[in-house]
């Protein structure tokens, strides 16, 4: 595992969450500075609630659908609406 890297960073963080391990077990295991171990543990739970926050592709997609669809509505109430004048002129 790449001791660089986001995934590697999170794992400890996620073990130092836990408090299974104090910060010097974590710290030989992984071979990282305990204030490091610190800092992503901080990291993690500050942004945490972002994940929560954030909207799903799926609702994306709902919310054009939805535009989409009251579009086309107005411009069937458009339509319906010069027809409804046309004919009464018309009779």
């Amino acid at each position: 595992m790449i001791f660089n890297s986001a995934e590697f960073g999170a794992k400890v963080a996620l073990e130092a969450i836990s408090e299974r391990y104090t910060l010097s077990e974590l710290s030989s295991r992984y071979q990282v500075h305990p204030n490091q171990i610190s800092r992503w543990k901080q990291e993690l739970i500050a942004s945490s609630a972002s994940i929560f926050k954030s909207h799903h592709p799926q609702q994306d997609n709902q919310d054009k659908i939805i535009d989409n669809l009251h579009k086309h509505i107005g411009e069937l109430t458009m339509h319906v609406d010069f027809l409804k004048k046309n004919i009464h002129e018309t009779f």
